[in-house]
């Protein structure tokens, strides 16, 4: 689960949800909406994906693709980057029970080349 806050009144589905309430979204459904996923049981790499992943996600639904993904972006800072720092506190949100935290400021020293 996820957990979130409303920003304002909103009504979804016929459901009111009140400013600063707390809404809870179930990562374990991700992928499974019929009319996005036909099959979402059956396990195919070629499927066609209409909706575009946003995370590796974890556990048995993690991503196998995302040591390839990390490796290529840590590829393309390191090139024109030196290592990160951090460049202030990270933000964690009130129940971070499967993601991570809500920021984390860092900061980038560009590489000098000779």
């Amino acid at each position: 689960m996820i957990q979130r806050f409303a920003k304002e009144d909103v009504t979804y589905q016929g459901l009111n949800i009140a400013e600063c309430s707390p809404v809870f979204c179930s990562v374990a459904s991700a992928g499974r909406a019929p009319l996005i996923m036909p099959k979402p049981a059956h396990f195919d790499l070629r499927a066609p994906r209409p909706a575009k992943q946003l995370v590796f996600g974890g556990g048995i639904h993690h991503c196998p693709g995302a040591a390839l993904g990390r490796l290529e972006i840590s590829e393309a800072l390191t090139a024109r980057f030196g290592p990160p720092a951090l460049s202030g506190t990270p933000t964690w949100p009130p129940l971070a029970v499967i993601h991570g935290p809500d920021s984390v400021p860092a900061r980038f020293t560009p590489r000098s080349h000779p």
